[in-house]
């Protein structure tokens, strides 16, 4: 388990690279986010690797400090790092920008706001390292977030009503992750995508 100074530092990295691939694809540069998440693929692969080229990034990680804001599981697996790359790679495609927008912005702090809780007054435990404190925290967050993007956005009642059912539909991704054994940094922001994409889609038909 990380410290809490560790913790911080991880959730600081978190919320940078999510922000950037919000700025990423707000520039629409689609074919970076992809080259990002491809290098990010790339280097995992090699990390976890005993080749001359698996070596010098361990080394890297370690020079960097890196290592010690690594989980346990992250050791024979990808990082929650690549997983945010792929999620951005994936999402920016399947989803509108806004949506896109939205899920990742949700990613970028509920995701922080929830473990923080979760592991300072969570008592409540569900299982799989969650806390119903924790999930709380999520759901709060990202509906606040809903709601300050609808007041500067200007999106109606209903469609309030639409991105709330979607945060619901992200806070049971994030909760049930582990169980899955889906990282939640690609979890949420695909849950909350498809979700939201559907409800509108039926929205606008009607």
């Amino acid at each position: 388990m990380l410290s809490i100074k560790s913790e911080i530092a991880r959730k600081a990295l978190h919320i940078f690279g999510a922000v950037m691939f919000i700025w990423l694809g707000l520039l629409e540069y689609k074919k970076c986010i992809w080259v990002i998440a491809l290098c990010f693929v790339i280097l995992d692969f090699a990390r976890r690797n005993d080749t001359v080229y698996g070596m010098r990034v361990r080394g890297l990680i370690r020079q960097l400090g890196l290592d010690r804001l690594m989980r346990s599981e992250e050791e024979k697996s990808f990082t929650g790092a690549t997983y945010m790359a792929i999620s951005a790679a994936v999402c920016v495609v399947l989803f509108p920008l806004w949506i896109y927008v939205m899920g990742f912005l949700i990613l970028a702090f509920a995701d922080p706001v929830a473990t923080f809780i979760g592991k300072t007054v969570g008592k409540s435990p569900i299982g799989y390292g969650k806390t119903l404190e924790g999930s709380a925290a999520f759901f709060t967050t990202s509906v606040l977030i809903m709601v300050l993007l609808s007041g500067i956005i200007g999106f109606d009642e209903i469609f309030l009503m639409l991105t709330v059912a979607a945060v619901a539909a992200a806070t049971f991704a994030e909760l049930f992750s582990g169980k899955w054994c889906v990282n939640d940094n690609l979890a949420v922001p695909l849950a909350f995508g498809l979700v939201l994409d559907c409800l509108t889609g039926f929205y606008l038909w009607f």
